[in-house]
């Protein structure tokens, strides 16, 4: 979609919004593009993680914990270490 939104707004006249337009029916008509899959592949639908919103808190917290962590004792000469997300104080 974004190629077409992209050609769309190059077109100079409407025969070539035609021709674009025609382009992108026929490429869904066509269906999905299966060419980079594996061939054992399931096509079904991501699963749901069951954590509720504590438990996400408490990934991020200890996520966090680690980059500050890791931030904190890699500040050798020359090396940068993990960027914050957010300034720190």
């Amino acid at each position: 979609m974004r190629t077409t939104s992209y050609l769309l707004q190059q077109c100079r006249n409407d025969d070539e919004r035609a021709f674009v337009e025609r382009l992108y029916d026929e490429a869904s008509d066509e269906g999905p593009d299966f060419m980079h899959y594996r061939t054992k592949s399931a096509f079904q639908a991501a699963p749901k993680l069951g954590i509720d919103r504590n438990a996400y808190a408490r990934i991020l917290h200890a996520l966090d914990m680690i980059e500050r962590g890791i931030y904190r004792h890699c500040r050798e000469k020359g090396k940068q270490g993990i960027p914050a997300r957010r300034p720190r104080c």
